[in-house]
């Protein structure tokens, strides 16, 4: 018995770095899966399987006039075809690159500053919210930061006397992260920056791989000149008003506002319980302000300064977040509908429609004849109406006068219909109304025009 424990105890010892990143692996993994499907699909992660549904071969051009690269969606084609398309299998890929993620941080950590600093990357990438909250979305906000630290390692490793194949794998990775989004080509004038700490052969290495990279990159080209041109950046514009030195202090409110407290919380609770979510909000102030000061301790802060720094990380969102969920409170009718009665008795919508995603989804189905995106659009109305439609016996699409379904070539009311019905097991009947009169199309209409058009 003493042998086998002695055994162990040397076995712990000699491999305490691997056991440690294992918890680090295992913690992030737990609090990914925790709440996996809390959430119903949104816009974006709908599109997403939009776009991977399509055969392989048309989600590289479906993207031409979209704001991003095909790499996420060729991936998550394949993995819809093992794994199928439901709620969890479509996040479940996110979550694999956030769970790899904190191996790829720890490792990257090592090699720049020893086998400790490791081990705190690790298990701070595995409890960061933002990485958890991106883990449980179908989107590539975890595959940019994976292979992002997976390219940094690689050009270190390379920098400090590595072999050209860490060196081609670094230009193979930065690749992948170009095609993967938009902003993954700020990652190329990052590592350059490294690289000119360097000289001589390691340099001039360096140069290579970019080049390799930005060859690779090049079939693409020609449509990210054609995507920046998209309405999705123009908060570049916005962005470049706002001083320099308001930027850092802007995004750490916003993150930590968005991303602390709100996103771990359902609203109906907060809305029930105020003093609970006064209660958690400084239990998380407290966690945190611990959690940051202990680690601006270990990177060589003094205590006076650490503690400092931890009370100013932690409580920005925190009580920002409190006031505004005490403003929220579940079944209040706006002003406007209470001074103007609509004419339905209850209605429900799935996002508001404004001039972000929605309108784009929208306008991309009804004008340019994207029919794939109303299967999505129509799951989701499914589930944002299944209070309306366990109560309805039949679905009626609003149609189009005949004149103007043949210039149309088809009513995308009708469309998002039948996959309604599909959905919901709710028939659907086309043929129960008919539009006799032929109105001027609402496009370019005024509010009150188009109440007018409608009557």
């Amino acid at each position: 018995m003493g042998s086998a424990l002695e055994r162990g105890i040397r076995f712990a010892r000699g491999h305490a770095w691997a056991l440690a990143l294992a918890a680090a692996i295992l913690l992030a993994t737990g609090l990914r899966l925790h709440g996996l499907t809390r959430h119903p699909i949104w816009l974006d992660e709908a599109y997403s399987v939009a776009v991977a549904r399509q055969p392989l071969r048309a989600i590289a051009p479906s993207l031409a006039d979209e704001t991003g690269p095909p790499l996420y969606y060729l991936l998550l084609h394949a993995w819809i075809r093992l794994f199928g398309e439901g709620q969890a299998a479509v996040r479940l890929f996110s979550l694999l690159c956030g769970v790899l993620l904190v191996p790829a941080t720890a490792q990257l950590a090592r090699r720049a500053a020893g086998s400790r600093g490791g081990l705190v990357a690790a298990f701070l990438v595995s409890a960061t919210p933002m990485a958890v909250q991106f883990s449980q979305e179908a989107r590539m906000y975890t595959l940019v930061p994976l292979l992002t630290a997976l390219a940094a390692d690689q050009l270190l490793a390379w920098l400090e006397g590595g072999t050209r194949r860490q060196l081609v794998t670094h230009a193979l990775l930065l690749a992948a992260i170009f095609y993967t989004h938009n902003w993954g080509l700020l990652v190329l004038p990052a590592a350059g920056a490294a690289a000119l700490l360097y000289s001589g052969e390691r340099l001039r290495g360096w140069v290579g791989a970019a080049l390799l990279a930005t060859l690779l990159y090049t079939p693409w080209m020609p449509i990210l000149v054609a995507q920046v041109r998209d309405p999705s950046y123009m908060f570049i514009g916005m962005v470049q008003t706002i001083p320099w030195w308001e930027l850092p202090f802007r995004s750490i409110l916003l993150g930590l506002f968005f991303l602390s407290v709100g996103m771990l919380l359902d609203m109906t609770i907060i809305a029930a319980r105020p003093l609970l979510i006064v209660g958690l909000a400084a239990g998380v102030i407290l966690t945190k302000t611990v959690l940051i000061s202990f680690l601006s301790r270990l990177f060589g802060c003094n205590w006076k300064l650490a503690i400092r720094l931890g009370l100013l990380l932690s409580q920005a969102g925190e009580f920002g977040f409190v006031l505004f969920a005490q403003a929220t409170v579940a079944g209040l009718i706006s002003p406007e509908a209470m001074a103007d009665p609509p004419v339905f008795g209850r209605a429900r919508a799935v996002v508001r429609y404004d001039d972000g995603p929605a309108r784009r989804l929208v306008h991309r189905l009804k004008y340019s004849d994207r029919l794939e995106l109303a299967r999505a659009m129509g799951t989701w109305m499914a589930r944002a109406g299944a209070e309306i439609l366990g109560q309805a016996d039949l679905i009626v699409p609003v149609p189009l006068h005949r004149f103007r379904l043949i210039s149309r070539r088809f009513n995308q009311a009708a469309a998002l219909a039948h996959c309604v019905s599909a959905a919901s097991a709710v028939p659907v009947d086309t043929q129960a109304l008919v539009r006799v009169k032929q109105t001027p199309p609402q496009v370019g209409l005024s509010r009150p025009q188009r109440a007018g058009n409608v009557q």
